[in-house]
């Protein structure tokens, strides 16, 4: 296969033959499986779980018969998420589990800039000079995580 012509961002030009004509490759089963866990599964194989020991969730990833696939998949993944302290694959399951939290942003608009009126009243240029110091506070607000 001869390379193929690309431009000066690196992106490969117009015209030319695909890259991947074939497609991509398909999954393995394990990985399809893993895909096809709805919510309301996942969510019921964490609540069997979650409350188990480390070494609970390591005899399950071991099992090769009476637990299902999901259920499996779902304690490797909690099982190797405790190990490391993997707070993002932890956040990852719970979010899937039983959805992530509403994130709410309350911003006091009357007194920091002295908003004396309605704002349907004001003028565009006072919209955006309202929008303007809006936005300066927020830079000062500190980020959390």
């Amino acid at each position: 296969m001869t390379k193929p012509k690309r431009n000066k961002a690196g992106q490969t030009v117009k015209g030319q033959p695909s890259l991947n004509p074939l497609g991509r490759p398909p999954l393995i089963p394990a990985i399809e499986a893993t895909k096809a866990l709805t919510k309301q599964l996942v969510a019921e194989s964490v609540s069997d779980l979650w409350g188990l020991s480390i070494d609970e969730l390591h005899e399950i990833t071991k099992k090769t018969s009476g637990v299902t696939v999901g259920k499996m998949v779902m304690a490797r993944i909690l099982y190797q998420a405790a190990l490391k302290g993997d707070q993002a694959r932890m956040d990852a399951i719970l979010n899937r589990a039983i959805g992530k939290p509403k994130e709410e942003i309350a911003v006091d608009l009357s007194g920091s800039i002295g908003v004396s009126r309605e704002i349907q009243s004001m003028s565009d240029d006072e919209l955006r000079e309202l929008i303007r110091a809006a936005a300066e506070n927020l830079k000062r607000i500190p980020e959390t995580k």
